[in-house]
């Protein structure tokens, strides 16, 4: 909740503070899948990868991993030249690991809200779908962890 001006604005709960990064991204790249925009059961569904989605993910983890240590205006200009350098390939790396741990335990807690919230008999979302779509994703990153 902030305080200002005479009003009060209120947060989404899970956005008042920093989880690890390996988590909010895992979930982030997750979301980037779902398409919200459905307006019959089970009012979501799948957007299909793109070629170049991998790629993409590299690219986003190599400009988070960056943007630390150099100014954005530096960044833009010499990323590709940056994004080689030993240093930020290795945290890539190590961040691509963690990102299918982050995927698991997201899947798990959406999983797990999507199964209490369905109990609301006023929302027509098809929460137990979607629970069931969040269980799929954590065992097949469960079956890429134990590989």
């Amino acid at each position: 909740m902030l305080k200002g001006q005479d009003r009060v604005v209120f947060i989404d709960y899970e956005y008042c503070s920093v989880n690890f990064p390996f988590y909010d991204i895992s979930n982030y790249f997750d979301e980037t899948r779902l398409d919200y925009d459905v307006y019959e059961p089970p009012y979501f569904g799948f957007i299909p990868p793109r070629e170049d989605e991998q790629e993409m993910r590299v690219r986003f983890i190599d400009f988070y991993n960056i943007c630390w240590d150099f100014p954005k205006e530096e960044v833009k200009v010499r990323f590709e030249e940056l994004r080689k350098l030993p240093k930020y390939v290795e945290r890539r790396n190590k961040m691509l690991e963690d990102l299918v741990v982050g995927r698991l335990l997201c899947s798990l807690m959406w999983g797990w809200w999507a199964i209490i919230v369905s109990k609301n008999p006023h929302i027509s979302f098809d929460y137990l779908k979607f629970a069931k779509m969040r269980y799929d994703n954590y065992l097949d990153s469960k079956k890429r962890i134990l590989k």
